[in-house]
């Protein structure tokens, strides 16, 4: 007859957790290099969000308030897929460069593509005028829109924005240091 002298199993000793494993400083650094580099990928700083309004979350609202006074401005890009991206500009910059942020933030950069205010819904044409020229003053909200033939499947696109601007979504942005 074999006699069994340990629990099948079971290990014999417990591991300890080695003294490399991650300190909470080391991920905040990795979080910050990630938000450095997708900054610099994206010529700006972003917040990246699910719309809590679309998965039925309480929160959410129009965007941050401001003093009309103030230099910046808050615009928020909704896209069809549910992702929310927070940027500030200055109030003189134009609106060209909101394009082009979305642009650099979306997987599919040679998809043609409009944004639109709403209600009622108004396409964003003229790219040169400033944000205060174009009534986003001192904060908005802009759609984002496929320009797709009619024969196209859009839902087969998949997400809208890259991985790696999707990835900010996890990641804790203090948007007042912007």
């Amino acid at each position: 007859m074999l006699a069994i002298t340990t629990p099948v199993g079971f290990p014999k000793k417990r591991r300890r957790l080695s003294e490399s494993s991650p300190t909470r400083e080391d991920v905040e650094g990795a979080n910050q290099r990630t938000v450095a580099a997708v900054a610099a990928f994206l010529g700006r700083r972003v917040r990246v969000f699910l719309n809590p309004r679309l998965w039925g979350n309480s929160g959410g609202g129009p965007a941050a308030p401001l003093m009309t006074g103030t230099p910046t401005v808050v615009i928020r890009v909704i896209f069809p897929d549910g992702y929310v991206m927070e940027a500030r500009f200055g109030r003189c910059e134009t609106v060209q460069q909101l394009v082009d942020l979305a642009r650099r933030a979306v997987r599919r950069p040679d998809l043609p593509f409009y944004l639109y205010t709403a209600p009622p819904k108004q396409r964003i044409v003229d790219m040169g005028v400033d944000f205060r020229s174009a009534g986003l003053v001192p904060g908005a909200n802009v759609y984002f829109c496929w320009e797709l033939p009619p024969d196209a499947e859009g839902a087969r696109l998949g997400p809208c924005l890259r991985d790696e601007v999707r990835l900010l979504q996890w990641l804790d942005l203090n948007m007042g240091n912007v």
